[in-house]
């Protein structure tokens, strides 16, 4: 019978994982910040708490079809906008210093 349990509680587990990447690749980025317990949100992280010193909060968008749209209602993401150089999760949109059309 415990085996039994075992194997309910682990595929449960699975099931749980599948949905959770389901939801992030439908959807963007996730919430990061559920996960960081930190003061600030580091490069790439997206939330409600403030970036980490040396990182500027950008608007959380993706191209689609020519246009840009919302891809999360977590806040911000945290990047090193202004830096020159068109980093990861900038576009012309949220980050227009650095990607320039």
């Amino acid at each position: 019978m415990k085996t039994r349990k075992k194997i309910i509680i682990i595929s449960s587990l699975i099931i749980g994982l599948f949905v959770i990447f389901a939801l992030v690749s439908t959807y963007g980025l996730s919430c990061s910040s559920m996960f960081n317990f930190g003061a600030c949100l580091g490069n790439g992280m997206s939330g409600l708490k403030p970036c980490c010193p040396g990182l500027t909060p950008i608007s959380i968008s993706k191209p689609t079809g020519g246009n840009l749209r919302a891809v999360s209602n977590c806040g911000h993401i945290c990047t090193k906008c202004g830096d020159g150089k068109c980093g990861f999760k900038e576009n012309e949109s949220n980050c227009p210093s650095d990607c320039k059309q």
